[in-house]
């Protein structure tokens, strides 16, 4: 009876599958979209996005729903004075993605979006692998697709509508070898809208295009031109070239509208501009050989390392089928003469979108040609057939040197965690009204650029000159506060401490090194957190605090930077007050590192005391029953203790730690 049911069970499944063959795919392309949209939305929580380019394209759809401008930003007025986003790009494709972020305007719709568009792109993938081989071999080609690391670099790099391009590409070369005209150019027309570079992939698409009906081409130019009209595939492929051309011109017209004088773009400095100047690159190509490779092999171990991120995962098949790979040599060849790395680089960045799909097709025919060539060798036959088996091992071996390859990079990976820092910085935002104007850092923009004006000190891209700032907010403690080289039109610190010390702004909220400014501001400042100690600093011979702030551990260390502007360098003193949560009745041991010049309370008595002590370290232990306990630090600062950390050792623990945040409290919740 058990063996029926499981029989049953069988031949249900089976059926199942045979009526509805793409539901493996279709959950396969589900697991992706939800894991990928957690840990995009886990990285943008985390202040692991940025403003280039999450920040922008938000901004920008969310100024054309909730005002008058179409697709503005505004932290790029210096390079782009329109403000419209089509005067540095031409990206057609985000009205389509205005109608879904129309719905929920949170950045979360962003990353849920391009999650499930990347993770889309399976489908024709495996429609394309199950037409020339079979199903087994294409839901492999499709799972290793999924598994591509360099597909997880553009997702989880903010958010881009390169991102639409391997779904669109994939779809219209599937309906280009079905030769359904409609459905082809439906998606050669939405993968143009993508950005303006694309045309020149579609010119070469067309090239393709010939280059498979080479034969029927050569017939046909000696039975002459009218015959072309004819072949439908030959016909379709000069559309889809002059389709490209056009829209080309038609993108820089627009591009040109919208800013007049766009600056050169950076990023072609040793080589020149294929998108602006394509033809000067061509010739430049040709007329100077050598000095192409030169600029095309530097530097050459990253040049190495793309390639190998690129086609590594695929077993470098792709090399098998040069036709259909070279679809993407206009990127490739842009990439290489390059001088900007994030142009070669295969995993971390939205770029290799451009190349992506037809890396995947030409692995896709890479296979079918060495399955050939090895069932020509072995069965000593002289019919070139697809061997199936061997087709269906090749892309088991590439499904585990994928996997190897998610392995080696994963292992240098981590999920990204939200820590208290974060929370406090978010509630911090929350305190800074919509319709106001913010300057802040790049890691900060993505989450206040729902408004009309945010602007990003330390850019590249030049000063915000006349600009009125309502609100400051940044964290000292990232790596974009303070940049050097070309990042330095509008230093953030340096316009911080004038504006401080200027008393232009006064300090609405300060938390651990992250600091709210407000324009005029003379209250008090607000501490929207339940964890944390509050220090209140004072100049000498000022009676009043000077400044204001809350910590969230119990480590200070004010050797390179001041606790804020306005806080004296050489001296100052501070007295830190909170409140210790005991989770357990007994012995709980008090270290201060270095003990001179601070004193330790604990419900108001004082259990270490090294105020006028020389350099050194101090112990003592307290009983304390189980709940909240007022704790309290008295600091000087001077030049021989420019840090100071208070550690305990709980009945639970060995050794010393530092004092976890979540025991320590601004206020003692009521009745405990």
């Amino acid at each position: 009876m058990q063996l029926n049911i499981v029989s049953l069970t069988k031949r249900l499944r089976l059926k199942l599958l045979e009526q509805k063959p793409n539901i493996p795919i279709y959950l396969c392309i589900t697991i992706y979209t939800v894991v990928s949209s957690y840990v995009s939305i886990l990285k943008h929580n985390a202040f692991l996005s940025a403003a280039w380019d999450l920040g922008i394209f938000e901004q920008a759809l969310w100024s054309t729903i909730n005002s008058s401008r179409l697709f503005w930003y505004s932290i790029e007025l210096p390079i782009n004075p329109g403000g419209c986003f089509f005067g540095v790009h031409f990206s057609p494709i985000l009205f389509f993605v205005l109608a879904v972020y129309g719905a929920f305007q949170v950045t979360e719709t962003l990353l849920v979006l391009q999650s499930f568009i990347l993770a889309l792109g399976a489908l024709p993938l495996y429609w394309i692998a199950r037409d020339e081989i079979n199903r087994r071999v294409a839901f492999i080609f499709a799972g290793v697709y999924l598994l591509y690391p360099p597909l997880h670099g553009v997702n989880l790099f903010d958010f881009h509508p390169q991102a639409f391009l391997p779904v669109f590409f994939l779809f219209a070369f599937h309906y280009f070898k079905k030769e359904k005209w409609t459905r082809y150019f439906l998606f050669v027309i939405l993968a143009l809208m993508v950005i303006e570079f694309v045309p020149l992939i579609v010119i070469f698409l067309g090239l393709y295009g010939l280059w498979v009906s080479r034969k029927e081409l050569a017939k046909i130019v000696k039975l002459g031109i009218r015959k072309t009209f004819t072949n439908k595939k030959i016909l379709v492929s000069i559309i889809t070239i002059i389709l490209g051309i056009c829209w080309f011109i038609v993108a820089m017209k627009v591009i040109f509208y919208f800013n007049p004088s766009p600056r050169p773009h950076p990023n072609w400095q040793r080589f020149g501009d294929p998108v602006r100047d394509p033809l000067g690159v061509l010739l430049t190509v040709l007329s100077n050989p050598l000095y192409t490779i030169e600029v095309a092999l530097t530097p050459p171990s990253e040049k190495l390392m793309y390639i190998i991120g690129l086609f590594a995962p695929v077993a470098f098949l792709s090399f098998l089928d040069l036709s259909s790979l070279m679809i993407g040599a206009p990127w490739f060849v842009a990439s290489f003469l390059s001088n900007y790395p994030p142009y070669y680089v295969a995993v971390g960045y939205q770029y290799v979108a451009f190349v992506i799909p037809f890396i995947f097709i030409s692995a896709l025919y890479g296979t079918k040609r060495l399955a050939t060539v090895i069932e020509v060798i072995s069965a000593n036959v002289g019919k070139k057939t697809v061997d199936v088996r061997i087709a269906e091992n090749i892309t088991v071996v590439m499904l585990i040197i994928s996997i190897l390859c998610i392995a080696t990079i994963g292992a240098n990976l981590q999920v990204p965690q939200v820590t208290l820092r974060d929370e406090a910085l978010e509630k911090m935002i929350e305190l800074i009204p919509s319709d106001v104007s913010v300057l802040t850092q790049n890691d900060i923009f993505p989450h206040v650029s729902r408004r009309t004006y945010a602007y990003v000190g330390s850019n590249p891209v030049g000063n915000y000159s006349d600009v009125c700032f309502d609100y400051i907010i940044v964290d000292r403690r990232s790596f974009w506060y303070k940049l050097g080289g070309d990042y330095k039109y509008l230093d953030l610190e340096e316009f911080i401490s004038k504006a401080a010390k200027s008393e232009e702004y006064g300090v609405l909220s300060a938390i651990d090194d992250m600091w709210l400014l407000k324009r005029g501001y003379k209250g008090e400042s607000t501490f929207p957190v339940k964890y944390g100690i509050l220090a209140k600093f004072y100049n000498q011979g000022v009676a009043a605090p000077i400044f204001t702030s809350v910590f969230l551990d119990m480590r200070w260390d004010w050797r390179e930077r001041l606790p804020f502007p306005t806080v004296n360098n050489n001296s100052f003193t501070v007295f830190f007050g909170g409140y210790l949560k005991t989770s357990d009745v007994g012995n709980y041991m008090f270290e201060v590192s270095p003990l001179n010049g601070s004193k330790l309370y604990v419900d108001g008595k004082l259990i270490l005391d090294g105020w006028n002590q020389n350099f050194y370290n101090d112990t003592t232990t307290v009983f304390l029953d189980k709940g909240f306990h007022k704790i309290e630090i008295e600091y000087a600062k001077s030049e021989s203790n420019v840090n100071v950390n208070v550690n305990w050792k709980p009945p639970w623990k060995e050794t010393f730690e530092t004092i976890p945040t979540t025991y320590l409290y601004l206020n003692a919740p009521q009745g405990e």
